[in-house]
């Protein structure tokens, strides 16, 4: 039911752009951030895991801003726990994310953009050596799944934005939540 509700969301979002691309503007940036996962059980590498982790979030922006204030961008985004040594269980999760939105202006400064779209998501899972009798195992894991996300811009001048931004990923393993600050270019 959600991917459907997503697909009606983006199919009517898509048939707005009926504007020149000359009208519009680029977006490049990057953010840095906090990214909490939520594992089903099926993906955790160890038993005795609650299936929560806090990871170290980088990632890549690269978007259109279009005059009607319809915004298409792609995000890369790598998400890994902080691991010393090999020691504990380490999950690293790249995310290759399309989003379409919508950008509301709230005053000269600063905007808020809603944004919906799909994830193609891969995570690389492997279990840490301290107290682990035997290998450490190791899994892979890929998908493509719903993905959300609710920046706010603070324009500096024409060119610069400071983003704060709030992304969910539905995904098959579970569910990542993160809280990323970065900073945006506009030309």
């Amino acid at each position: 039911m959600k991917k459907h509700l997503t697909f009606s969301i983006l199919a009517l979002l898509l048939s707005s752009f009926n504007v020149q691309a000359d009208q519009g503007e680029v977006i490049l940036g990057f953010d840095i951030g906090q990214n909490k996962m939520r594992f089903e059980d099926d993906f955790i590498v160890a038993d005795t895991e609650d299936g929560n982790h806090t990871a170290f979030s980088l990632s890549y922006v690269a978007g259109y801003h279009f005059a009607n204030d319809i915004v298409a961008e792609a995000n890369l985004v790598y998400s890994s726990n902080i691991n010393i040594l090999n020691a504990f269980d380490r999950y690293s999760l790249y995310e290759l994310k399309g989003l379409v939105g919508y950008s509301f202006t709230l005053n000269q400064a600063l905007t808020l953009v809603p944004m919906i779209g799909f994830s193609k998501w891969d995570l690389d899972t492997k279990e840490g050596a301290l107290l682990n009798s035997g290998p450490e195992a190791e899994e892979n894991f890929d998908g493509i799944d719903v993905a959300y996300k609710l920046r706010l811009n603070l324009a500096f001048d024409s060119l610069t934005m400071m983003s704060l931004s709030y992304a969910i990923t539905e995904a098959d393993f579970g569910r990542t939540q993160a809280v990323q600050v970065g900073l945006l270019f506009e030309f």
